[in-house]
């Protein structure tokens, strides 16, 4: 079977070729210590264990819940959210359990990128963002994240260089960032970054496009 053009345009994951290297390294007796994966390398705390166990054990568990979702837990997420990053989300509406951040930032592309368009990725990043716009049909623009910028993004001269230098540049609306910067929950187009916004979807560059 033939599989999908956009399956065969991918290059190995990252990680797994990370992990490759590893594993020649540790079978020629080099002792590694791995930071790239962000994997735990302490066990899972006791009452984190004694708390699932004991949910194993309840029958209101053991069936698929409501397609809304479970209010008390959306209602965790919004507090835990709140006392960590100082952002309130409307629990129902607003929250959303993931198998990981990938999976979320992968249909987040499918959500916000159509064919030809443009997603400006941060470099280094996780591989997702720019596999995520591929399934969706879209481009990315990868634009170093520098320390002189705090490791974020500079979105003011990326979107340039998609504006000039990058023909058939598509929709230019659309933008997938990275993890350190946060959605607005009424645009998702303006982008907050360390108290500062920008928004790009702003008149001054819809008239430059």
């Amino acid at each position: 079977m033939k599989l999908a053009k956009r399956v065969e345009s991918l290059t190995p994951y990252l990680f797994a070729e990370i992990s490759k290297k590893i594993a020649a390294k540790r079978a020629a007796g080099v002792d590694i210590v791995p930071f790239g994966i962000g994997d735990p390398d302490v066990p899972t705390p006791k009452h984190i264990l004694d708390s699932l166990h004991a949910a194993i054990h309840d029958a209101a568990n053991h069936r698929y819940p409501d397609s809304e979702g479970v209010p008390e837990l959306g209602k965790a997420i919004s507090d835990w959210n709140e006392r960590r990053f100082e952002i309130r989300f409307e629990p129902m509406k607003e929250t959303l359990p993931l198998i990981g951040s990938k999976q979320g930032i992968g249909l987040l592309a499918l959500c916000f990128i159509d064919p030809g368009d443009i997603a400006i990725v941060p470099d280094p990043g996780y591989p997702v963002y720019e596999v995520g716009t591929l399934f969706a049909g879209g481009m990315s623009n990868k634009v170093p994240c520098m320390r002189e910028n705090g490791w974020l993004v500079d979105l003011e001269t990326a979107l340039m260089e998609v504006i000039y230098d990058i023909p058939g540049r598509g929709d230019l609306k659309k933008c997938i960032v990275s993890a350190d910067t946060i959605l607005n929950k009424q645009r998702p187009l303006l982008v907050t970054r360390g108290g500062q916004t920008t928004d790009i979807d702003s008149e001054p560059v819809s008239e430059s496009v």
